[in-house]
């Protein structure tokens, strides 16, 4: 049975008070295992990007919790937030983010060097990543010499590097070709499946979605039910885009 990395219990996000009082989540309860794609849909205006905010510690919760490896975020004061958020989460953004002036192996090692821990395995450590990610070739290259494909996966490597918990990405392949976004989506799905990395995606796109091993659908700041996925993404699409249908009618 997998085991907890994240839990939220009646996480809350509004903004103003009384009458203008707006709520952007409401008493969300989620729970991520270790080694799971959590795909997270809706709307414009559903929540998705607050949660994501949310569970990163980039914003702070109205009411409710947030619990990542046990810690409980609301204990933590912003240095310790920063670091638990340096060192137990991975990044993955829809524009790569990635530092010009550094080549690909530079931008991956980036994270560990901040964090004060480089030794002699870190640079073996980002090839190996960019290998396994299929670009060890381009380790001297400079994002501008790379396509939109390349550049994510440069920004995959650097999001796993540090092994974290786990990893949050904001629409990964939103500024990529289909087919291009594919390959990043089965790459994601590859290291859950076999490194055991649990992923949290936002994506508004039944197809992104269906790489996921579940989809948590929500509408107007609360959860509005998930579906477990066991096939094949193409076989997925259809009960998802069902699921849409009913959840959003």
């Amino acid at each position: 049975m997998r085991t907890s990395v994240l839990q939220t219990k009646k996480l809350s996000k509004s903004y103003g008070e009384g009458a203008n009082q707006f709520f952007a989540l409401k008493n969300i309860d989620l729970d991520i295992k270790k080694g799971e794609f959590t795909a997270i849909m809706g709307p414009s205006g559903s929540g998705k990007s607050t949660l994501l905010n949310m569970l990163s510690g980039l914003d702070k919760p109205t009411s409710g919790e947030v619990t990542l490896d046990g810690i409980h975020l609301s204990h933590c004061n912003e240095s310790q937030i920063t670091q638990l958020r340096r060192d137990n989460i991975g990044f993955i953004f829809q524009l790569f983010n990635l530092i010009p002036v550094l080549t690909a192996e530079e931008n991956v090692t980036l994270p560990i060097l901040l964090a004060g821990k480089k030794d002699k395995s870190v640079n073996k450590k980002a090839n190996d990543l960019l290998q396994l990610l299929g670009i060890g070739r381009l380790a001297s290259s400079y994002p501008s010499e790379m396509s939109g494909g390349q550049q994510q996966r440069v920004a995959i490597a650097r999001a796993l590097i540090m092994e974290p918990s786990i990893v949050l990405a904001d629409e990964p392949t939103g500024s990529l070709d289909t087919k291009t976004g594919n390959d990043i989506l089965t790459i994601l799905r590859h290291f859950c499946d076999t490194k055991n990395q649990s992923l949290i995606m936002v994506t508004h796109d039944a197809n992104v979605a269906s790489h996921a091993h579940r989809i948590v659908f929500m509408k107007d700041g609360e959860l509005a039910g998930d579906i477990q996925l066991t096939a094949t993404p193409k076989v997925n699409l259809s009960h998802i885009t069902k699921r849409l249908e009913d959840v959003y009618a």
